[in-house]
């Protein structure tokens, strides 16, 4: 089968390109050919397809000059893609495509590749990694807070809340994207759409589509580890960006009532500045640090001394790649119980939850780490025997296969 993969980006960015290219080498794998097709950018991976990419943008440097001609610009390649529209043809005519599988599309490459996909007889099966397709802001956060407001196509809340990076200019893009995509009609025009979670499965049945369009297919993982033991003694870890989604400052917080507590920082973001800030006025210079990002055996040492792992997040999570090689390396996990993470993080059994933003019953939770190490063996032990089961990626590849035979029947019909 002739499979191409679209992805706004074609490097290892975030989950969802975390994702993709593990989706490559598991389609290869099984005697697949796979094309790409994704947008310029200086990091990628070399491509064959490449000629066919569309051009690189830089939304936020267009942003930062604040000029009109910038802003049209921008209004433009968001929404519809012409460049993409053309260049997808192209590829279409001369590779022949016997599916598409779609990953975060919205931006740069836009919607707008459906229709030359549609009119060669070439299905669509798309991956959900976020909740665009329902939400403007893409995450149902907005303020500080869980965010449903736009429910029922009210996506001008949007705009009159700010929830695009607190801009009104940013906002009313995503509103009028929202606007014009729904004329799309876009159930009926895909195969099958896979979520990594029985939670954003059921969101997006919740907001009005299609039940039996839905599939719930787990993330996998290419590598998969057989045996590891979380150091007893070792020290706590936070592995993410820093964003307000995140919940970090929930960490600080409750990191300062736990007294003794090792406890690293690895990654970046626009937070990172406050968050240092924070934990310096309240006295955890000397036992919570701040690493960066990290990459390579720098990365794997500070993982590998880590006894566990927290992840904070006080947005609707979906099948976050982190906590899965967290686990998968034998790392239990204290983490929110919100979105698609209790899936992963079964409370006494893989780790354990707490109620997301509860600083407080964050430090209990910590602490009890702290009493009972014997447990993080246990739990840790229960994480990776957990994840060598749901997120092999041969039971990835005998799940997806009928979707992608499936969507190929319904294209034909």
């Amino acid at each position: 089968m002739r499979i191409l993969l679209c992805s706004n980006f074609y490097y290892r960015r975030g989950g969802d390109c975390t994702y993709l290219l593990a989706l490559q080498q598991l389609l290869e794998e099984h005697g697949h050919e796979v094309a790409i097709y994704s947008m310029r950018h200086p990091q990628n991976l070399p491509c064959p397809q490449e000629k066919y990419f569309v051009d690189f943008l830089d939304y936020a440097a267009l942003n930062r000059q604040k000029s009109p001609f910038n802003a049209l610009r921008v209004l433009k390649r968001s929404i519809w893609s012409r460049q993409a529209r053309r260049n997808i043809s192209k590829l279409i005519a001369d590779w022949r495509p016997g599916i598409a599988h779609f990953q975060n599309i919205h931006a740069y490459l836009t919607p707008s590749i459906i229709g030359p996909l549609e009119a060669a007889g070439v299905p669509i099966v798309w991956t959900l990694h976020d909740y665009k397709l329902i939400c403007p802001n893409d995450n149902f956060f907005s303020r500080g807070r869980v965010c449903e407001e736009c429910k029922g196509g009210r996506f001008w809340r949007c705009t009159k809340n700010r929830c695009k990076k607190g801009s009104l200019a940013a906002s009313f893009v995503a509103t009028l994207e929202a606007y014009i995509h729904r004329t799309l009609h876009l159930p009926r025009r895909i195969s099958r759409l896979i979520a990594p979670s029985e939670f954003l499965k059921n969101k997006f049945i919740e907001f009005g589509w299609p039940a039996d369009l839905l599939a719930v297919l787990p993330n996998f993982l290419p590598a998969m580890p057989q045996s590891v033991t979380p150091p007893v003694k070792g020290y706590g870890l936070y592995l993410g960006t820093l964003l307000s989604t995140k919940g970090v400052d929930v960490l600080i917080q409750a990191l300062a009532q736990v007294p003794g507590q090792e406890f690293h920082i690895l990654g970046d973001g626009v937070e990172r500045e406050h968050l240092e800030k924070m934990a310096a006025e309240l006295g955890l210079q000397s036992r919570v640090f701040f690493r960066g990002f990290l990459r390579g055996e720098e990365l794997n040492a500070v993982i590998a001394g880590a006894s566990y792992a927290v992840m904070p997040s006080v947005w609707y999570e979906n099948g976050p790649y982190s906590a899965m090689e967290m686990m998968a390396q034998g790392k239990p996990l204290i983490a929110s119980n919100i979105g698609g993470i209790p899936e992963l993080v079964r409370d006494g059994e893989t780790g354990l939850l707490f109620p997301p933003g509860d600083a407080v019953a964050l430090a209990k939770q910590i602490a009890r780490f702290q009493r009972e190490p014997s447990l993080i063996q246990t739990l840790g032990r229960q994480a990776l025997e957990f994840i060598l089961k749901r997120c092999d990626p041969e039971r990835y590849w005998q799940q997806l296969e009928p979707i992608y035979i499936q969507a190929c029947r319904h294209s034909a019909q």
